[in-house]
């Protein structure tokens, strides 16, 4: 079935203007922009990757708010905006890094060794929020209990980087929920262009996880309110890659950044 949409689903890569799939393809097969790098393969191996997950379309139909474990992990209010604000549109370019690890993901999937990528969902909720939340596991092994997580690096780390290790929580959190029980070890493999490096992460504990349950739930009021929750400065390093303009966090930095080369061009 294609996924082709005729309705504004990326920015022109040079324009930067809103432009459908269908007319971005149609674009690069008649190479009307020759300085676009895109040829209409890979337009088309973006466009399945940008398509609906399926696995979600019945959880929002049954209407509560559906929370992937990627935006539990981060910026509260990136979460919020997500939830409150149409998507973003990006360039081809931009959406890139994305079908990179899409295509990866596949490859590894097509190998078997008992490693199975699924999605699992757990419903979350207190007597003021509720919400599924969601995740799709990169591998894990029912015979040995090995959970295991593959990120794509411009750099390869020296240990597991935090945010990454709260996510495998998520995902073991899941796993727990579901009836799986607590994975045996957890591992992280760091995949760069060259060279791949990886780490045994910290296993949860039931005590743990039951933890994180609870601050998952502090989480959800926050996500899930009216307003959007307060800035955070030590969650100030994702501002580079939020698309949010108008988060008051983002202006400031940007705001800083400007005032910067304002100075150097008085020196």
């Amino acid at each position: 079935m294609s996924t082709i949409t005729n309705h504004p689903s990326w920015l022109c890569e040079l324009s930067r203007e809103p432009v459908s799939e269908a007319d971005c393809l149609a674009c690069a097969r008649q190479r009307l922009q020759s300085d676009c790098p895109f040829n209409p393969a890979i337009l088309k191996a973006l466009a399945e990757a940008n398509a609906p997950d399926v696995g979600l379309s019945g959880l929002h139909q049954i209407g509560y708010p559906v929370l992937r474990v990627s935006g539990l992990v981060g910026c509260a209010r990136k979460s919020w905006y997500g939830r409150t604000r149409s998507p973003m549109l990006e360039t081809p370019s931009e959406h890139w890094s994305r079908l990179r690890g899409t295509i990866f993901h596949a490859a590894l999937e097509s190998m078997g060794e008992g490693h199975v990528e699924r999605r699992l969902t757990a419903f979350l909720y207190d007597d003021q929020v509720a919400a599924f939340i969601t995740g799709r596991i990169d591998g894990y092994n029912p015979a040995n209990g090995v959970l295991t997580d593959y990120k794509t690096a411009i750099r390869l780390p020296s240990r597991v980087r935090p945010h990454h290790q709260r996510q495998l929580w998520l995902y073991a959190w899941l796993l727990w929920k579901n009836g799986v029980g607590l994975p045996a070890s957890i591992r992280v493999i760091y995949i760069h262009m060259r060279a791949i490096r990886s780490f045994d992460a910290v296993t949860p504990t039931e005590q743990d996880l039951a933890e994180l349950e609870r601050s998952l739930l502090q989480r959800l009021h926050l996500i899930l309110a009216a307003e959007p929750p307060a800035a955070r400065p030590e969650e100030s390093w994702e501002c580079k890659f939020c698309g949010y303009a108008e988060c008051p966090m983002l202006k400031a930095l940007a705001g800083e950044r400007n005032g910067k080369a304002d100075e150097s061009l008085q020196v």
